[in-house]
């Protein structure tokens, strides 16, 4: 299954700089992914599901304001 969203990411041409997961089983290969797509990831703490939902919600709430593109730079 792992390998078939690697394939996907990798046909669709998918901009990713993140991924950010829990400690299910379903991430269990996500390390192999990472590495080959030179990704950032993030861990969410253990028996701490619901911040991924909220990690997700405050990035909504954020993008909602400054849209993807935005420049950060100083002037």
């Amino acid at each position: 299954m792992q390998i078939k969203k690697y394939e996907l990411i990798a046909k669709e041409n998918l901009n990713i700089k993140s991924i950010t997961k829990n400690n299910r089983k379903e991430f269990s290969l996500l390390h192999e992914v990472v590495q080959e797509l030179n990704l950032w990831r993030y861990t969410c703490s253990t028996y701490t599901s619901y911040e991924k939902d909220t990690d997700e919600n405050v990035n909504k709430l954020i993008r909602w304001y400054l849209h993807k593109k935005t420049n950060f730079k100083r002037s």
